[in-house]
């Protein structure tokens, strides 16, 4: 457990730059305010919404998805970076399909991010993506992650969002979506210009539980255990804040 925390941090770390720190304050309580409410809204929704169209998918089909929100981080962090996009962000498709109600809301804002072509797709691809995405928002996707997958089928690849200029609360920026490999994905939020002064970027993972445990060791019946026995169930699912906040809840005391 310690060795996977450790490298964690250590990946969580070297992207840190600085920062203001009560601008730095502002834009981790921001942003913190935004996960409890919006994302977690979210995720709770299209857990729902899977279990009831009869998803097969690990993340909401299995113990390991439901406890520990593991095999669920690139879905997760999408909606997460989505939604703060559509808050703190200057796209006027993300304003379109936030306006919309209900779970499609939630797979119209993943889709915007999983459906965007690539930088040399035509027009006609660029536009087609984002139809499919107001269809997501509208209910189009009535099979749920599934019809996202098979919409991709659809779109040249590579496909995927991973950056969005937003500003939290005055400070302006980049929000990056960051992948570990295929181990991990989680959202860093990196100020601009020489206005950062302090030593930290924000960090957000909404699915922290999962590097508690080192996933290739595990089968699905150590994960119905630990659902059964309630392990880690009183740590958070998701964590808002700088590399340095990160060290104390990775550190080795808080893990023993």
């Amino acid at each position: 457990m310690r060795s996977v925390a450790q490298a964690l941090l250590t990946l969580y770390t070297a992207l840190a730059r600085p920062l203001d720190q009560t601008a730095l304050d502002h834009v981790v309580a921001t942003l913190s305010d935004l996960v409890a409410s919006e994302v977690e809204t979210g995720i709770r929704a299209v857990q729902a919404n899977e279990l009831a169209v009869g998803s097969r998918d690990p993340c909401f089909s299995s113990a390991a998805g439901a406890h520990l929100r593991a095999r669920c981080c690139t879905y997760y962090s999408a909606l997460a970076a989505a939604l703060i996009e559509a808050r703190f962000g200057f796209d006027s498709s993300m304003a379109e399909v936030n306006a919309t109600k209900g779970v499609g809301r939630f797979y119209g804002l993943m889709a915007a991010w999983f459906l965007q072509p690539p930088a040399q797709a035509t027009d006609d691809e660029k536009q087609r993506a984002r139809k499919l995405a107001r269809e997501a928002a509208h209910g189009g996707f009535r099979d749920g992650m599934s019809g996202l997958h098979s919409a991709a089928g659809r779109l040249p690849g590579p496909l995927g969002r991973y950056w969005a200029d937003i500003a939290v609360g005055g400070v302006r920026g980049t929000l990056w979506r960051c992948e570990a490999g295929t181990v991990h994905t989680f959202l860093v939020f990196r100020p601009a210009g020489p206005s950062a002064v302090s030593d930290a970027d924000v960090l957000l993972d909404v699915t922290l539980r999962q590097n508690l445990l080192v996933a290739d060791w595990l089968e699905d019946r150590h994960y119905e255990a630990c659902a059964a026995d309630g392990l880690l169930a009183a740590e958070p699912d998701w964590w808002v804040g700088t590399a340095e906040q990160l060290g104390g809840l990775l550190s080795a005391d808080s893990l023993r």
